[in-house]
């Protein structure tokens, strides 16, 4: 009888939708299908497996060389190879990884598994920890040699929002919301079957940047499940996810796999598999914080024209970033000025430790010389 009034109910909906019924109404039910409170104090555990065909991807970039993309010239020897490699090469890292979040925070951060080593591609980041606070993203990369000893760090800086976060689209419930809510030209489809489930297809225009939308709806909870992107009737990217039902909290996001084209051709694929997804959980409010490590190459977004600054034993103070923003001197300035209280400091201490030890000495070779007074 229950299933009965659910096929019921979802027939109801598909004809109410396809028959001409205002977006507004269905959008509304699509919010409370994502409510607030599930981008609240989650801790997720995840695994992210990264693809890049190569022969697709250095066939990409030579089209972009013949077009004027002159960064590419130093690497065309190499594009050209993998690019007529019948093998179809792949690419491929893997990682682990945890996100927190809470009242518009999060903090997402990865460790690399193994990533295969390919001369177009730079050395991937061993650990990866992305921070959005107060409106302040943070990104951070490690770079670590084989014996785990870090060779390098760099850090950007940045005003953002939730919807600006790399997340899976099943879990980024604003940046969602706000495709949807910019989209224009709403059009129903006729229902079709997903997974065995009976979906709806909405295809639509977003407005901003002319691409083509159209995404698949679950009928009963009006979860996305698929969602193609178009520009002038070209595939630029797919996105499917799958879902696993929790007696608590309905069904929750359990994988999502991206596909992303390039004139046509897919050139990666990366898939996210969620292996846990607590909600509500505990969310230590210190895990919204990141301390950008000394010594890191730091990209500041901040203060209009972007500027670099590598980090030193402190952070800058407001007064150094203003003039680091418009004066170049000014970061050789603070550089120079915070390496040089780093000097300083360790000559105090191996001043220290050296007049300490020659006190001991000292007093060492004093006693000597009074033992044989003392026995006589």
């Amino acid at each position: 009888m229950k299933g009965m009034l659910g096929l019921i109910s979802s027939l109801a909906s598909f004809c109410f939708y396809t028959q001409g019924a205002s977006f507004d109404a269905f959008l509304e039910k699509v919010s409370n299908a994502i409510p607030q409170s599930a981008t609240l104090n989650r801790r997720i555990q995840f695994e992210l497996l990264t693809e890049v065909l190569l022969s697709e991807y250095s066939q990409a970039r030579l089209d972009r060389l013949a077009k004027g993309a002159h960064q590419y010239e130093a690497v065309a020897p190499i594009l050209n190879n993998y690019a007529s490699d019948p093998a179809k090469p792949v690419r491929r890292e893997f990682r682990k990884g945890i996100i927190f979040m809470g009242d518009k925070q999060i903090r997402l951060e990865s460790a690399l598994i193994r990533a295969d080593s390919v001369p177009l591609f730079a050395r991937p980041a061993t650990n990866h920890v992305t921070v959005l606070s107060k409106g302040l993203l943070t990104d951070y990369r490690g770079f670590h040699s084989s014996a785990s000893e870090l060779i390098g760090a760099e850090a950007s800086i940045q005003a953002a929002s939730m919807d600006s976060v790399d997340l899976p689209m099943g879990l980024n419930r604003a940046r969602f919301l706000n495709l949807v809510h910019s989209l224009t030209n709403i059009q129903f489809s006729e229902r079709l079957a997903v997974n065995g489930r009976g979906c709806i297809p909405v295809s639509a225009t977003q407005v901003d940047s002319g691409d083509d939308y159209l995404i698949t709806f679950d009928e009963i909870d009006f979860l996305p499940v698929a969602v193609k992107i178009s520009h002038d009737r070209m595939v630029t990217a797919e996105f499917l996810m799958g879902y696993s039902q929790h007696a608590k909290t309905g069904r929750k996001l359990s994988s999502e796999e991206t596909v992303g084209y390039e004139n046509g051709r897919e050139v990666y694929r990366e898939r996210w598999d969620i292996l846990s997804d607590e909600r509500p959980a505990k969310i230590d409010q210190g895990q919204f914080k990141l301390d950008i490590p000394s010594d890191t190459l730091v990209n500041e977004y901040r203060y209009g024209a972007p500027f670099t600054y590598r980090r030193g034993y402190r952070p800058p103070t407001p007064e150094e970033m203003e003039k680091m923003s418009k004066d170049p001197k000014a970061v050789l300035a603070y550089e120079l000025a915070s390496k040089r209280h780093v000097v300083g400091m360790n000559s105090v201490w191996i001043f220290g430790a050296f007049l300490l030890l020659s006190l001991v000495l000292y007093s060492i070779s004093r006693r000597r010389r009074t033992w044989p007074e003392l026995s006589n």
